[in-house]
């Protein structure tokens, strides 16, 4: 409310105490007078304005937060998937990544587990969504259970075994993401991956497509 409507209040006030000392029939004149009448309309319509006003300004505030929040999701499991890509294709072409690829995807990793707490909370709160962090950690935990599999594969002996444990992990993943492997067509990357590589690209195919999915449905709900 500006200055000169700051006044109108006790303007009015004023005006309908005298009126309480008048005769019933100024006090009838007093409401039925136009500048009365223009008096409370004026009132009533800044007090409405002024507070529509700041339910417009929250809801904008909380939809801005709400895309923020989901570019930074975003981000941090581009930056994941990209070096978990090239951690695979490296190891099924029989290169040893250097200690930098190494670091920055334990880093990467560590970034978004780090932040699983801020995750729901905001997702909850901008969002409304509490099935967000769910897929949210669900899809962490993939991309680890990825990195450490494949760490452990020049170990195995037998590398059927670890297939079948990779399949039914993969399948278990898909059912909970709601995602049908059968519909994951190949791209050229993938043909030329051995097993179990291929298998665990994809894994990360499954999150990828996920993560792509829920992020999309949320920037469109909220735009």
């Amino acid at each position: 409310m500006n200055k000169k409507n700051k006044y109108i209040f006790p303007v009015l006030l004023l005006t309908i105490l005298s009126g309480c000392y008048a005769s019933k029939n100024d006090f009838q004149y007093l409401l039925d007078h136009p500048l009365f009448i223009a008096l409370v309309s004026v009132l009533i319509g800044s007090g409405l304005f002024g507070y529509l006003t700041y339910l417009r300004s929250k809801r904008d505030t909380i939809k801005n937060k709400a895309i923020e929040f989901l570019e930074d999701v975003s981000n941090d499991f581009n930056d994941v998937l990209l070096l978990i890509y090239s951690f695979i294709k490296s190891k099924n072409d029989g290169k040893e990544l250097s200690t930098t690829h190494y670091e920055s995807l334990e880093k990467a990793i560590y970034r978004l587990f780090s932040k699983r707490m801020n995750v729901r909370v905001k997702s909850e709160a901008y969002l409304k969504n509490s099935n967000f962090w769910k897929i949210y950690d669900k899809s962490a935990w993939a991309i680890m259970d990825t990195k450490e599999v494949i760490k452990c594969i020049s170990n195995v002996s037998e590398p059927s075994d670890i297939i079948t444990i990779i399949d039914t992990y993969n399948l278990d993943l898909a059912n909970y993401m709601k995602i049908d492997i059968n519909e994951l067509e190949p791209i050229e990357v993938d043909k030329n991956l051995s097993s179990p590589y291929y298998e665990l690209m994809i894994r990360m195919r499954i999150v990828w497509n996920t993560i792509c999915k829920l992020l999309s449905d949320e920037i469109i709900r909220n735009i």
